[in-house]
């Protein structure tokens, strides 16, 4: 793939070079296998930060692909760009049409996990279809998409109480509070409730769990 492709003109100029060799990668791993290629995370909602973001997307295979091939795939593209994580999920085209559910495989810091359940959520359904940018395949279109915003309402709220309070329980002083820890609790619970005010998700039997959270965060 070069670097001035069309669909890949407005990324960051750090980006590209890594979206380029993912692409390459894969589609030589998996010749006429790979039927999209979408990217996810921060760089489709305009949050990429150089130096500290990973490349987050999701990849629609052929039924018929070997996924035994995705490992190497990653190495390569770890060896090519060893300080940046290619994150993402691997799914069927099927798959996209209905609610998030099973497993399949997914890479995470250049490691790659056949049966994973990982990033199969609302969220990221929701997500490719307002922001997720093409790289290969079809424009992400609700005639294809089964995005459901509800569910992601839902899936949100479910991860701020079964991860964010454990998360912010085990840490009872500001002395647990590396530079890394108070980017990902801050950054993740603030983002968590944005995404839920614009979704209108809190819900009125229970509206102080948010506010908590937030205070808890920002407290210590």
């Amino acid at each position: 793939m070069q670097e001035d492709t069309p669909r890949l003109v407005g990324l960051p100029d750090q980006a590209v070079p890594i979206v380029c060799s993912f692409a390459d990668a894969l589609e030589k791993a998996l010749p006429g296998q790979v039927e999209g290629i979408y990217l996810v995370g921060s760089l489709a909602l305009k949050d990429f930060r150089p130096g500290l973001s990973d490349i987050d997307f999701l990849a629609i295979l052929n039924p018929a692909a070997d996924v035994n091939a995705l490992p190497r795939v990653h190495r390569i593209v770890s060896a090519a760009h060893p300080n940046v994580d290619c994150d993402g999920i691997y799914l069927t085209p099927g798959e996209l049409a209905l609610p998030p559910a099973g497993k399949g495989p997914s890479a995470r810091e250049g490691k790659v996990v056949l049966a994973s359940g990982d990033e199969r959520h609302a969220v990221t359904w929701l997500t490719l279809l307002r922001h997720g940018i093409t790289v290969k395949g079809r424009l992400p279109s609700s005639e294809w998409l089964s995005a459901d915003e509800t569910q992601a309402a839902f899936y949100s709220r479910q991860n701020l109480i079964s991860y964010w309070l454990p998360w912010l329980d085990q840490r009872r002083s500001w002395t647990e509070f590396d530079n890394w820890a108070v980017a990902w609790g801050c950054l993740g619970i603030a983002r968590l409730h944005a995404a839920m005010v614009r979704m209108k998700c809190c819900p009125s039997r229970q509206p102080d769990i948010m506010p908590w959270s937030l205070s808890r965060s920002t407290s210590r």
